[in-house]
């Protein structure tokens, strides 16, 4: 329509009515019964209150649930709106649905967060006493918006909605709890949910005490074995570097979101680990304990879709960098979030309620020498993404029988001096590519070795996909190095063994991936509501098995 009005067609009023309504229709397809309230800012905690007091007197229910569908950032907020940037932090949440129960009499029975990051210790703690259950991913969601049937975001509604209308004709009622643990069910079974939903987590907030409790207790311990001693603070510092589950970790600037950790994981580490004193072993122990009882349910691939490793998650984050408070100043570049020092950490509820920030206080040292420098980190980031899938391209050209220098013409004129650098760059950028992967892939070998313990007793099915998933990425880099080395020779062609080995394992990998999520998805299609919840809670990644 906006070309037509520019090569001067100007519409009707009928087919402007007709768009309009066209437009609706689509909306209404995704959620019926709702409305466009055209532009307004949905990072004011005013317009979710008179959003969801709005809907309650229009829709009186039993229970409710709360979607939030936006960019998460796990402590700092969630909500940003595009156009002020201003985001929705914990604490207007929580004053927002405290305002709603105290001018409607209804408590939110379910806040379900489509959106990143937000599976996180200190986002719950801002929601004890307004909600009775959360829904979020400890990790990123992929950032789909369209109005396609089944893709109507990172969480499967449509599906979740479907559930819910099959369960109250097969029980009679869904509970609020039964609908979270729903939610986690089909994030994991949606086709594509290593890409839309990595992870998922359905927590109990009625248990958010405890969880604080045992948390400072594990701090307070912490803090008393490692004051005084540096040796031990560097071995932790270690620990939580090289071992401990992180989200996001390998986005070089995305601060302070890198710095999100597995608590579960984390505990189940200290627990066993001579290092530490009994009070911290023990300390530990009782946090997985109370996390058993607030993880209700939780689901995860072995790795994101990026290749980040996932297989030590057990469902909620925690906030624990290594260099706490002196992050740069800045906004961070994937969601304009305003980032630097600590964040505003100290002033959040949870570490005002615990010792969490005297730990990282005590544990921090200025070492992020690569996160003061943020223009070239963010160019590092993109270039690491690129370069990661030059080999399998100089694997196909080497395969199809081209050579790393081709002859570039220009109106009949070879220009062999461009054809040269052309082709060495292009077989250059391969050969950091596949080491660049080839050292992920070593990596994540380590990180499942270190943690095989830890792993198997999550999930034994997760270890060996893990492991694949390593054993592949190293093979794919070290083989893409050395066909690379071989164009660069001029001797490609005695590579060909090589490149279809590259080239069959990341096809191979592919398909097989495609294949048993479709198989998952339809399994699921042909379950009842009472069976997908039974699967849940017998397949629930319990962090108490020795």
């Amino acid at each position: 329509r906006q070309e037509e009005v520019v090569e001067g067609k100007i519409p009707t009023k009928e087919e402007m009515k007709a768009l309009r309504e066209e437009k609706e229709s689509v909306l209404d397809d995704i959620f019926p019964g709702s409305e466009n309230l055209g532009n307004v800012n949905m990072g004011d905690p005013k317009t979710l209150k008179e959003f969801i007091i709005r809907n309650i007197k229009r829709y009186p229910a039993k229970h409710y649930a709360l979607v939030l569908w936006d960019h998460g950032a796990g402590f700092k907020g969630s909500m940003v709106d595009e156009g002020s940037h201003q985001l929705i932090d914990n604490k207007e949440l929580r004053q927002v649905l405290k305002e709603v129960m105290e001018e409607t009499g209804v408590k939110i029975d379910i806040v379900q967060f489509n959106a990143c990051l937000m599976g996180q210790t200190e986002v719950m703690n801002e929601l004890e006493g307004v909600t009775n259950y959360v829904v979020a991913s400890p990790e990123t969601q992929a950032a789909i918006g369209l109005p396609i049937p089944g893709i109507y975001g990172t969480t499967p509604q449509h599906l979740v909605v479907k559930d819910l209308k099959q369960g109250i004709k097969e029980r009679g009622d869904i509970t609020p709890e039964e609908l979270a643990k729903l939610y986690v069910f089909e994030s994991k079974a949606q086709f594509g949910a290593k890409v839309f939903t990595p992870t998922m987590g359905a927590y109990d907030i009625s248990k958010v005490r405890d969880l604080r409790e045992s948390v400072d207790q594990l701090a307070k311990a912490l803090i008393a074995d490692l004051k005084g001693n540096p040796e031990k603070v560097e071995y932790f510092r270690k620990l939580v570097k090289r071992r401990v589950q992180h989200y996001l970790a390998l986005d070089l600037l995305a601060e302070p979101y890198k710095d999100f950790v597995d608590l579960g994981h984390l505990a189940m580490i200290l627990r066993k680990d001579e290092h530490f004193s009994k009070q911290v072993r023990d300390s530990a122990e009782r946090l997985l304990k109370v996390l058993d009882e607030f993880v209700i349910a939780e689901e995860h691939a072995s790795e994101t879709q990026a290749g980040r490793p996932l297989a030590a998650s057990t469902g909620l984050s925690i906030y624990l960098p290594t260099d706490y408070g002196y992050d740069p100043q800045g906004s961070n570049p994937i969601d304009n979030v305003p980032v630097g020092g600590t964040h505003g950490y100290e002033n959040q509820s949870f570490a005002l309620q615990t010792h969490w920030d005297e730990l990282l206080k005590l544990i921090s040292k200025d070492d992020d020498h690569l996160g003061k420098h943020p223009r070239l980190a963010r160019f590092l980031e993109r270039a690491a993404n690129y370069v990661k899938l030059a080999g399998y391209e100089e694997a196909k050209n080497v395969l199809l029988g081209k050579k790393a220098v081709e002859p570039v013409s220009f109106l009949g004129f070879k220009i062999p001096i461009i054809s040269d650098i052309l082709g060495y760059f292009n077989v250059g950028v391969a050969a950091i590519g596949g080491a660049f992967k080839a050292l992920k892939g070593i990596d994540k070998l380590l990180f499942t070795l270190r943690n095989r313990e830890e792993i198997d007793s999550i999930d034994p099915n997760l270890k060996l996909e893990a492991g694949a998933n390593a054993l592949i990425d190293t093979i794919v880099g070290v083989g893409s190095a050395a066909i690379a080395a071989g164009l660069f020779m001029g001797i490609g062609s005695a590579f060909l063994p090589v490149a279809g080995v590259v080239l069959g394992l990341g096809v191979g990998r592919f398909i097989t991936e495609v294949y048993r999520g479709y198989r998952k998805f339809k399994r699921s299609q042909n379950m009842t509501v009472t069976q997908k919840l039974e699967f849940v809670d017998k397949h629930k990644h319990v962090t108490q098995n020795p």
